[in-house]
């Protein structure tokens, strides 16, 4: 009889520990969950994408167009377009057609929030195409230009589509071949840059 309220007692306790584990483990499944569904909500919050073109730029006839998507939460990759179709009077009378285009990948590496958002660094090597005519005469250039920019992105909103700004400045190592006719001319320095974009990220 004892034997039998002891063996009882045993199972009463084994029981307990077993419930006890069992809720242990929901417990941890619940947390578990709880945490994924946190983290895949953070994760869809990341508006990867950010698209901005230069409004100043569009008073001297430039169109500007920059694209960066996140692909690390340091680090951003795109691409720059820049075009210009055109004419200008000179003294004397007629005129001057003038296109450019350039053409360049960037690359921003970020130091605060989440790229394309936040404090950082970009480079952007740009491949530049440029010709002119007037009447019979004709000239064209291409150079090189590597802007490096310290710059900070912004997209506001907490969720979707939101509106994009990006403010900065640094320097333009530029490169230049240019002829016309039997003429030619390289010219090559360094120039402040400025950046002051708008868009949107999402």
């Amino acid at each position: 009889m004892i034997r039998e309220k002891v063996v009882m007692r045993k199972i009463k306790l084994l029981m307990v520990v077993l419930g006890l584990i069992g809720l242990f483990g929901f417990s941890l499944s619940l947390s578990s969950k709880a945490l994924a569904e946190e983290q895949k909500e953070e994760e869809e919050e990341w508006r990867k994408n950010l698209v901005l073109f230069d409004p100043l730029s569009l008073i001297f006839g430039f169109f500007n167009v920059e694209y960066q998507r996140g692909v690390l939460k340091g680090l951003a990759v795109g691409g720059r377009f820049t075009y210009l179709f055109g004419g200008v009077g000179i003294t004397g009378g007629g005129g001057v057609s003038l296109s450019a285009l350039g053409i360049g990948p960037s690359v921003g590496i970020f130091f605060t929030g989440k790229a394309p958002e936040g404090l950082n660094l970009l480079a952007q090597p740009t491949i530049l195409f440029v010709s002119a005519s007037s009447g019979e005469e004709s000239a064209s250039a291409t150079g090189f230009g590597f802007p490096i920019l310290l710059a900070y992105n912004w997209i506001f909103g907490k969720k979707g589509v939101g509106f994009g700004l990006s403010v900065g400045g640094g320097i333009t190592f530029i490169s230049i071949s240019a002829s016309a006719g039997n003429i030619s001319v390289s010219v090559s320095g360094v120039a402040p840059a400025l950046k002051f974009a708008l868009g949107i990220g999402f």
